[in-house]
């Protein structure tokens, strides 16, 4: 075989190839509704959501808020369960697996406070410091979660709100957008706001 027919030959292969591909990465970016083919928007993020609660599926639940919402979220499981660990030793031990136990995200803080030498102010900022060092948040999440329905208190955590709640009146402005929410969440939260990034949308707590 000449060289030149090789080349085509190989030229011909490569291209039905590539049509084949490209068909099926088109295939697939629709199917899988990544936002790319068809678009996003603020419903289908809210949607989301809801099916990563419905399935309590904390990695997917993180995946569909923006950073400071993961952070958020994390910051508030923490507190219900810091508040318990002062008389619940499996709320103690559950904190302290993660290195976020209550003595030791405030302690000088919260002793200066008790002396009257801080501020609450600092206090917040010392335990914003410390939530980044729980590094898996979705499994801190899913482990206060567990704890909580241990607890009874199931119907009142954050997946149980979501599951319960619907959009309404949303409004979309350029790449953000609001809606009321029919049930609140989280501490009486009745208003949810989306950021766009690129072409996906994210939920902003």
């Amino acid at each position: 075989m000449h060289f030149s027919k090789l080349i085509r030959n190989v030229g011909l292969c490569l291209s039905r190839a590539f049509v084949g591909c490209t068909g099926a990465g088109i295939l697939l970016l629709s199917v899988a509704g990544c936002g790319i083919i068809g678009g996003d928007s603020p419903e289908q993020a809210f949607a989301r959501l809801k099916k990563a609660a419905a399935e309590e599926n904390w990695q997917a639940v993180l995946a569909s808020l923006d950073d400071s919402s993961q952070k958020k979220l994390v910051a508030i499981h923490w507190a219900v369960v810091a508040l318990a660990s002062l008389a619940d030793k499996e709320a103690q031990e559950l904190l302290r697996k993660y290195d976020a136990a209550v003595e030791d995200i405030l302690g000088a803080p919260l002793l200066g406070l008790v002396l009257g030498k801080a501020e609450p102010e600092k206090i917040v900022q010392e335990i914003e410091q410390k939530m980044l060092q729980i590094k898996d948040r979705h499994e801190f999440l899913r482990e206060t979660h567990s704890w909580l329905q241990g607890k009874g208190l199931g119907e009142r955590s954050f997946l149980a709100q979501l599951r319960r709640t619907e959009l309404k009146d949303l409004r979309i402005e350029k790449e953000m957008a609001t809606a009321d929410l029919t049930e609140p969440i989280l501490i009486n939260q009745t208003r949810i706001t989306f950021r766009k990034e690129g072409h996906r949308w994210l939920v902003v707590l």
